[in-house]
Protein backbone atom coordinates (compact mmCIF):
# COMPACT_ATOMS: atom_id res chain seq x y z
CA UNK A 1 0.00 0.00 0.00
CA UNK A 2 2.56 2.46 1.04
CA UNK A 3 4.85 1.87 -1.73
CA UNK A 4 1.59 2.04 -4.13
CA UNK A 5 0.98 5.24 -3.01
CA UNK A 6 3.96 6.78 -3.82
CA UNK A 7 3.51 5.59 -7.75
CA UNK A 8 0.52 7.31 -7.54
CA UNK A 9 0.98 10.52 -6.50
CA UNK A 10 4.32 10.74 -8.91
CA UNK A 11 7.21 10.57 -6.17
CA UNK A 12 8.77 8.70 -8.61
CA UNK A 13 10.33 9.64 -12.00
CA UNK A 14 8.00 8.72 -14.86
CA UNK A 15 10.46 5.94 -16.58
CA UNK A 16 11.09 4.23 -12.68
CA UNK A 17 7.40 4.40 -12.58
CA UNK A 18 6.81 2.90 -16.24
CA UNK A 19 9.81 0.12 -15.37
CA UNK A 20 8.32 -0.96 -11.97
CA UNK A 21 4.57 -1.03 -13.33
CA UNK A 22 5.59 -3.15 -16.48
CA UNK A 23 7.10 -5.64 -13.92
CA UNK A 24 10.41 -5.56 -16.97
CA UNK A 25 12.78 -8.86 -16.08
CA UNK A 26 16.19 -8.21 -14.55
CA UNK A 27 17.86 -7.81 -17.89
CA UNK A 28 15.45 -5.12 -19.02
CA UNK A 29 15.82 -3.27 -16.39
CA UNK A 30 20.10 -3.47 -16.72
CA UNK A 31 19.16 -2.30 -20.28
CA UNK A 32 16.77 0.55 -18.83
CA UNK A 33 18.71 1.92 -16.14
CA UNK A 34 22.09 1.08 -16.38
CA UNK A 35 22.36 -0.57 -13.06
CA UNK A 36 23.84 -4.26 -12.56
CA UNK A 37 21.05 -6.06 -11.33
CA UNK A 38 21.31 -9.15 -9.49
CA UNK A 39 18.40 -11.41 -8.20
CA UNK A 40 19.53 -11.03 -4.77
CA UNK A 41 20.18 -7.56 -4.61
CA UNK A 42 16.95 -5.73 -6.62
CA UNK A 43 15.49 -3.95 -3.89
CA UNK A 44 19.05 -2.72 -2.70
CA UNK A 45 19.49 -0.38 -5.37
CA UNK A 46 15.79 0.04 -5.63
CA UNK A 47 16.15 1.87 -2.05
CA UNK A 48 19.15 3.75 -3.13
CA UNK A 49 17.01 5.35 -5.73
CA UNK A 50 14.33 5.93 -3.63
CA UNK A 51 16.33 7.61 -1.07
CA UNK A 52 18.24 9.91 -3.35
CA UNK A 53 15.67 10.53 -5.74
CA UNK A 54 14.57 14.66 -5.86
CA UNK A 55 11.28 14.88 -4.52
CA UNK A 56 9.27 17.43 -7.15
CA UNK A 57 7.60 20.37 -5.98
CA UNK A 58 4.18 19.25 -4.76
CA UNK A 59 1.07 21.37 -4.64
CA UNK A 60 1.79 23.68 -1.77
CA UNK A 61 5.73 25.03 -1.84
CA UNK A 62 7.28 26.24 1.32
CA UNK A 63 10.49 28.82 1.68
CA UNK A 64 11.84 29.90 5.20
CA UNK A 65 14.18 32.78 5.45
CA UNK A 66 15.38 36.50 6.40
CA UNK A 67 12.74 38.45 3.97
CA UNK A 68 13.50 41.40 1.97
CA UNK A 69 10.92 43.66 2.02
CA UNK A 70 9.61 45.07 -1.25
CA UNK A 71 6.39 47.34 -0.60
CA UNK A 72 3.60 46.23 1.72
CA UNK A 73 2.39 43.37 -0.41
CA UNK A 74 5.78 41.47 -1.57
CA UNK A 75 8.54 40.26 0.20
CA UNK A 76 11.69 38.69 -1.18
CA UNK A 77 13.45 34.95 0.70
CA UNK A 78 16.31 33.61 -1.36
CA UNK A 79 15.85 35.42 -4.36
CA UNK A 80 11.93 34.35 -4.36
CA UNK A 81 9.60 37.00 -4.86
CA UNK A 82 6.31 36.19 -2.98
CA UNK A 83 3.18 38.13 -2.83
CA UNK A 84 1.22 38.26 0.16
CA UNK A 85 -2.15 36.04 -0.62
CA UNK A 86 -5.35 37.77 0.04
CA UNK A 87 -4.23 41.16 0.49
CA UNK A 88 -3.78 44.53 -1.62
CA UNK A 89 -1.36 47.02 -0.35
CA UNK A 90 -0.47 50.86 -2.03
CA UNK A 91 2.15 50.14 -3.79
CA UNK A 92 5.82 51.47 -2.54
CA UNK A 93 5.54 54.66 -4.74
CA UNK A 94 2.21 55.45 -4.34
CA UNK A 95 -0.04 58.56 -2.94
CA UNK A 96 -2.90 58.56 -0.94
CA UNK A 97 -4.99 61.85 0.28
CA UNK A 98 -6.00 62.77 3.89
CA UNK A 99 -6.78 65.73 5.24
CA UNK A 100 -6.60 67.41 1.71
CA UNK A 101 -2.61 66.63 1.86
CA UNK A 102 -0.98 64.08 -0.19
CA UNK A 103 1.48 61.30 1.97
CA UNK A 104 3.32 58.40 0.83
CA UNK A 105 1.23 56.02 2.20
CA UNK A 106 2.51 53.09 -0.41
CA UNK A 107 6.32 53.48 1.52
CA UNK A 108 4.19 53.62 4.97
CA UNK A 109 2.96 50.64 4.31
CA UNK A 110 6.47 49.17 3.20
CA UNK A 111 7.56 50.27 6.44
CA UNK A 112 4.76 48.88 8.13
CA UNK A 113 5.45 45.20 6.90
CA UNK A 114 9.21 45.92 7.49
CA UNK A 115 8.42 46.49 11.51
CA UNK A 116 5.90 43.74 11.31
CA UNK A 117 8.43 41.50 10.13
CA UNK A 118 11.44 42.80 12.18
CA UNK A 119 14.21 40.33 12.48
CA UNK A 120 12.09 36.98 12.10
CA UNK A 121 12.74 34.30 10.00
CA UNK A 122 9.29 34.10 7.87
CA UNK A 123 7.91 30.86 6.59
CA UNK A 124 5.68 31.62 3.34
CA UNK A 125 3.31 28.39 2.28
CA UNK A 126 1.46 28.64 -1.27
CA UNK A 127 0.93 27.28 -4.31
CA UNK A 128 -0.06 29.74 -7.10
CA UNK A 129 1.76 32.34 -8.92
CA UNK A 130 0.84 35.84 -10.11
CA UNK A 131 0.72 37.42 -13.83
CA UNK A 132 4.30 38.89 -12.62
CA UNK A 133 5.81 35.03 -11.31
CA UNK A 134 5.34 35.69 -7.93
CA UNK A 135 4.65 32.59 -5.45
CA UNK A 136 1.61 33.38 -4.08
CA UNK A 137 1.60 33.07 -0.60
CA UNK A 138 0.55 33.03 3.25
CA UNK A 139 3.26 34.09 5.42
CA UNK A 140 3.89 33.57 8.96
CA UNK A 141 6.74 35.56 11.36
CA UNK A 142 7.21 34.74 15.06
CA UNK A 143 4.22 32.39 15.07
CA UNK A 144 1.85 35.54 13.54
CA UNK A 145 0.09 35.77 10.06
CA UNK A 146 1.66 38.37 8.70
CA UNK A 147 -0.88 39.23 5.85
CA UNK A 148 -3.54 39.29 8.41
CA UNK A 149 -1.38 41.90 10.46
CA UNK A 150 -1.14 43.99 7.67
CA UNK A 151 -5.02 44.32 7.10
CA UNK A 152 -5.47 44.58 10.82
CA UNK A 153 -3.54 47.20 11.21
CA UNK A 154 -4.73 48.96 7.86
CA UNK A 155 -2.16 48.99 5.53
CA UNK A 156 -3.60 46.49 3.12
CA UNK A 157 -6.61 45.72 2.26
CA UNK A 158 -8.90 42.32 1.97
CA UNK A 159 -8.17 41.54 -1.60
CA UNK A 160 -11.90 40.03 -1.95
CA UNK A 161 -11.29 38.25 -5.40
CA UNK A 162 -8.33 36.29 -4.14
CA UNK A 163 -9.79 35.19 -0.78
CA UNK A 164 -12.08 36.35 1.90
CA UNK A 165 -10.12 35.22 4.72
CA UNK A 166 -9.34 39.03 5.84
CA UNK A 167 -12.52 40.67 5.01
CA UNK A 168 -12.86 40.94 9.47
CA UNK A 169 -9.44 42.32 9.79
CA UNK A 170 -10.07 44.95 7.46
CA UNK A 171 -13.77 45.91 9.25
CA UNK A 172 -11.97 46.08 12.30
CA UNK A 173 -9.41 48.52 10.83
CA UNK A 174 -11.74 50.89 8.95
CA UNK A 175 -13.86 51.19 11.99
CA UNK A 176 -11.00 51.89 13.93
CA UNK A 177 -9.36 54.57 10.81
CA UNK A 178 -6.01 52.91 11.23
CA UNK A 179 -3.26 52.91 8.41
CA UNK A 180 -4.72 53.76 5.06
CA UNK A 181 -8.25 54.30 6.82
CA UNK A 182 -6.96 57.33 8.45
CA UNK A 183 -7.52 59.05 4.43
CA UNK A 184 -10.37 60.07 1.86
CA UNK A 185 -8.17 58.04 -1.27
CA UNK A 186 -6.25 55.25 -0.76
CA UNK A 187 -7.22 52.60 -3.45
CA UNK A 188 -4.19 49.89 -4.35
Amino acid sequence: MFFSSFLVTGVFAPWLRAVLISRLSYNNLTLCLGFPWRRRGVWVPLAVLVVFMPVPATATNAITGKPRVIDGETIEISGERIHLDGIDAPEAKQECTAGGTQWACGQEATFALARIIETHWVTCKGGKRDRDGRLIAVCHAGGKDINAMMVREGWALAYRRGSLDYVDEETAARDARRGLWRGESFRP
